[in-house]
């Protein structure tokens, strides 16, 4: 293998792609409109008002009352039971939840210390929960002066329900970083295939082979095109957004593993594909398959959990802790091994069955 020959071969490599109109679609185009989407969206946090809703366990008229005529900026809705109130709160019907029991409220009626739970929804800012926590205290001790006289013993705690995905107030523009970075990945499924499925049709390959070209020279150029290909694009896009964190070693890591599953998957696509039209329709029901999990990354509420099990969503996973979460390296260690075990295998695969599909012509 010859450094040379290597070299000739990327550069005919590069040539093939960069003239081909699909992949300059979903590689080049789509890097340019994630880099424009990416400063288009929001760089602050907008957040609505809260809302809240209340279960009580008894008959807590004083206390309603005292809501409505002292607090008029926060408004509450009255639900049917605890259940209902932590599904609501849960899937943000409301952004912050508390029930007034039995408990609470026999110790308030005897002026004794009482503790009031906040269930929270993922996302809301601290700044709001304790706004809600201090609208509580104002009308709990409201209505105890008006009942009793007497001052205020109440204690409120924060319980965020589900998980709390904004707990830093992360951007939302910065929390589609991953995803977009697995987007990229994903489109890239067409990378290696359309290399190997012009060469294919125009019957150029053996006329490749025929030259002092080995086997294994042929193979390792296209290999090493597609990886490289898709691993300069995630850099490009990294960079033009500016987020390489601290955590960069860790970032590329699970963009190599990344590339090389996208590229193996690719040369399992183009290796059973006759012609550019089977590949696009085997490349497009592979994206759709991959990119359904990440959107489980945005909205966990909608995943499912036989979703976690496809590679892509320890992908997306593991750039949004190390991205956004501020997890350390060693915390997605696990995550980013087994995304790795699968994607080299893949790869294997892939290179192998090319090498045979080229050998049978």
């Amino acid at each position: 293998m010859t450094v040379r020959t290597i070299l000739t071969l990327l550069g005919k490599e590069y040539k093939l792609l960069f003239r081909n109109s699909l992949f300059l679609i979903f590689s080049v185009a789509l890097l340019i409109v994630l880099v424009g989407l990416f400063y288009v969206l929001p760089a602050e946090i907008n957040q609505e008002e809260p809302t809240v809703a209340v279960y009580s366990e008894v008959d807590a008229t004083a206390f309603f009352h005292a809501w409505d005529e002292g607090v008029t900026a926060v408004k509450y809705a009255r639900v049917a039971s605890a259940e209902a109130l932590n599904k609501a709160v849960e899937n943000g019907d409301y952004s912050v939840g508390f029930i007034i029991t039995a408990n609470m409220w026999r110790y308030l009626q005897t002026g004794n210390p009482a503790e009031v739970t906040l269930f929270t929804s993922p996302g809301l800012a601290d700044e709001y929960v304790r706004s809600i926590s201090f609208v509580l205290e104002i009308v709990f001790s409201e209505m105890t002066y008006r009942t009793q006289d007497s001052p205020l013993l109440i204690k409120t705690e924060e319980i965020f329900v589900g998980d709390d995905i904004m707990a830093n107030t992360i951007p939302f523009k910065q929390r589609m970083v991953p995803l977009m970075v697995s987007l990229l990945l994903v489109m890239e499924v067409f990378t290696l295939g359309i290399s190997l499925v012009e060469e294919k049709e125009n019957r150029s390959i053996k006329a490749v082979l025929a030259a002092p070209v080995s086997m294994s020279e042929f193979l390792f150029a296209k290999s090493f095109a597609g990886v490289s290909v898709i691993f300069i694009q995630i850099l490009i896009f990294l960079i033009a957004v500016g987020s390489l964190t601290s955590q960069m070693l860790a970032v590329f890591w699970v963009v190599l593993a990344g590339a090389l599953l996208t590229t193996g998957i690719s040369a399992l696509l183009a290796a059973f594909s006759t012609d550019m039209m089977s590949l696009v329709s085997k490349g497009i029901f592979a994206m759709i398959v991959m990119i359904f999990p990440l959107f489980g990354i945005l909205f966990p509420g909608m995943l499912s959990s036989w979703m976690r099990i496809i590679p892509t969503y320890m992908l997306a996973d593991s750039l949004s802790l190390l991205m956004n979460n501020g997890a350390a390296s060693n915390e997605t260690l696990m995550q980013i091994c087994v995304l790795t075990i699968v994607a080299a295998p893949l790869f294997v695969a892939g290179i192998d069955c090319i090498r045979r599909k080229v050998q049978c012509q």
